[in-house]
C-alpha cells in the first residue's frame, strides 16, 4: 500500500508537471489602411495596443514579440508631377519619380519605431504633341499622376523584449505615414527638346500590419485531461491492490 501511495504522488507530480508548463503561442494582427491623398504629405492612424485583460480574467497573457511590416497600395496615385517643355518642339514626356516613404509607429513620448523603403513611381504620358503648333512647344507646362511600381514593397521589422513592453497596456499606438526627398527625372518620347519635372507632395496608400505573437501560460484542456487520466489510472490500480489484499 505504501509503494501504491508513494507511485500515485509521483504520478500526479509528474501530470501536475506536465499541465504547469503548458504554453500555447498565439498571434494577432491588427490591419490599417492608409487612403492616399493629392497633397498630403503624411497621415497618422492608430491601433490597440496589446491588452491582456481583454483576453481573459488575470494576467495569463504575455505578449512575447511585434511584427510591423506594410503593403503598398500599387492601385493608388504616389503623388502628381508637372511637367514643363523646355522646347519647342512636339513631343511626350514621361517622368521617373522616386521618394522616401517611412512608417513610424510611437507608442509614448519620445519612444517610437520607424522603418521605410524608396518607392519608383512612373508618371502618366505628358502629351505636349497633340493642340500644339509647331515649335510653339516651349515653356507649356502638364501635371499628371504617377502610378506605382508594383514591384515596389516595404521591409518588415521585428520589436522584441524589452521594446515590445511599450505596445502593452490599455489605449491606443500611433503610427504616421510620411512621404519625403522626392526626385524625377524626365524621359522624352518621341522626338527632339527636353522638359522639367516638378513633384507635388503625395500620401502613399496601403496597409500597415501590425502582428503580436503572445503566449497563453495556463494549461492546454488536453494537459487537464491527460493529467485527470493520470489520477484515474493511478486510483484503478489502488483499488485493484486493496481488493486483492
Amino acid at each position: 500500500m505504501t509503494n501504491v501511495l508513494r507511485l500515485s504522488a509521483i504520478t500526479a507530480a509528474m501530470f501536475m508537471g506536465t499541465a504547469a508548463q503548458a504554453v500555447v503561442v498565439l498571434t494577432s494582427t491588427q490591419t490599417l489602411h492608409f487612403t492616399p491623398a493629392i497633397g498630403n504629405t503624411s497621415q497618422t492612424l492608430s491601433f490597440n495596443r496589446f491588452d491582456p485583460g481583454v483576453l481573459g480574467a488575470g494576467t495569463r497573457y504575455t505578449l512575447t514579440g511585434v511584427m510591423l511590416s506594410y503593403l503598398p497600395d500599387a492601385t493608388a496615385p504616389l503623388s502628381t508631377v508637372t511637367i514643363t517643355s523646355n522646347s519647342g518642339n512636339r513631343r511626350i514626356v514621361a517622368a521617373t519619380v522616386t521618394a522616401q516613404s517611412t512608417i513610424t509607429f510611437t507608442t509614448a513620448p519620445g519612444t517610437s519605431f520607424s522603418f521605410g523603403s524608396n518607392l519608383t513611381g512612373i508618371s502618366a504620358a505628358a502629351d505636349f504633341s497633340t493642340g500644339v503648333s509647331p515649335g510653339q512647344a516651349n515653356g507649356l507646362t502638364r501635371t499628371v499622376s504617377i502610378a506605382y511600381n508594383p514591384v515596389s514593397s516595404f521591409g518588415s521589422t521585428a520589436v522584441g523584449a524589452p521594446a515590445v513592453a511599450s505596445f502593452v497596456g490599455t489605449g491606443l499606438v500611433s503610427v504616421n505615414n510620411t512621404l519625403t526627398n522626392y526626385a524625377a527625372s524626365t524621359s522624352i518620347v518621341g522626338t527632339g527638346g527636353n522638359g522639367n519635372g516638378v513633384v507635388s507632395g503625395g500620401q502613399v496608400g496601403g496597409d500597415v500590419m501590425v502582428t503580436y505573437t503572445y503566449v497563453d501560460e495556463l494549461p492546454e484542456p488536453g494537459s487537464w485531461v491527460s493529467m485527470l487520466a493520470g489520477f484515474a489510472l493511478v486510483g484503478t490500480a489502488m483499488r485493484r491492490r486493496v481488493a486483492l489484499a
